[in-house]
């Protein structure tokens, strides 16, 4: 339960880098939480990213964000999430969409 709490911390903290609490446009948060999942991870968020959501989201004019949580990965799986993100910049629809990558040290179903 220590090891719970501590993690969870870690993320608030993490996850307040960026306040989203006053932004009423935000209305769909989707988290990912993946470990050593380098093989699957671009696929899984290129799947996601052309779900019919997003643009219905946009045309609204409503916000949504995408977090991927690499929980204690020893792989290339933060990157290639990373790296995804930053290529679908110029989808004009990323503009109302947030992406992040949060690394957790410790893997574990507790700890993501």
């Amino acid at each position: 339960m220590l090891l719970l709490n501590r993690t969870m911390r870690t993320l608030m903290m993490i996850a307040s880098t960026t306040d989203r609490s006053n932004d009423t446009r935000l209305c769909v948060s989707i988290g990912i939480i993946a470990w050593n999942e380098e093989e699957a991870i671009e696929t899984a968020l290129q799947s996601l990213w052309q779900q019919s959501l997003f643009t219905q989201v946009s045309r609204r004019g409503l916000r949504a964000e995408i977090i991927c949580v690499a929980n204690g990965c020893t792989d290339q799986t933060a990157a290639i999430a990373r790296r995804f993100f930053e290529r679908i910049k110029s989808d004009p629809i990323a503009a109302s969409v947030s992406c992040r990558v949060i690394e957790v040290s410790e893997r574990g179903k507790n700890n993501s």
